[in-house]
């Protein structure tokens, strides 16, 4: 990440790519960039996560299992997966929830058509759907900053 020049614009395709990227994308089996930092600072807001900056630890609290069993996640603490583990952004360099509760969170969102892929791997998109439970589950207004140009999300239910 630190090694690796950034790779130089050519065309609208790849600035608008290299936008959606950065906004909101998928890290493995959970949500990352803007739309991920912002997931994860909300919920330590809340009290679901605590992330003790001093050893880069974020954990799941009493408040947020209670909140992740209200949304119908399985947390398993025997399984080899953590339930929550700090997942470093490459592009807003900081953390963004990762484990058990960074997958459960991006499948859900997937499932209530909150965020749908879009159509250059790894791209997220936010439906409007999606931007109204953002505000009412997480106070987030999105887009976070300018709306990206190009691909838009599709309407969710």
């Amino acid at each position: 990440m630190g090694l690796a020049p950034i790779a130089p614009v050519r065309s609208l395709k790849s600035a608008t790519r290299q936008a959606q990227l950065k906004a909101a994308r998928t890290c493995y089996d959970h949500l990352a960039g803007q739309l991920g930092t912002a997931l994860t600072d909300a919920m330590v807001d809340r009290g679901w996560l605590t992330f003790d900056a001093t050893y880069d630890v974020l954990a799941l609290t009493p408040d947020g299992a209670r909140q992740a069993q209200a949304w119908g996640w399985a947390m398993d603490l025997h399984h080899r997966t953590p339930l929550v583990r700090p997942c470093l952004d490459w592009s807003e360099r900081r953390y963004h929830v990762a484990g058990q509760v960074g997958r459960s969170l991006a499948q859900w969102m997937f499932a209530q058509e909150w965020i749908v892929r879009g159509t250059a791997p790894r791209v997220v998109l936010v439906t409007e759907d999606g931007r109204h439970a953002l505000e009412t589950w997480f106070g987030l207004s999105w887009p976070l900053s300018e709306r990206v140009s190009g691909e838009q999300p599709v309407s969710g239910r």
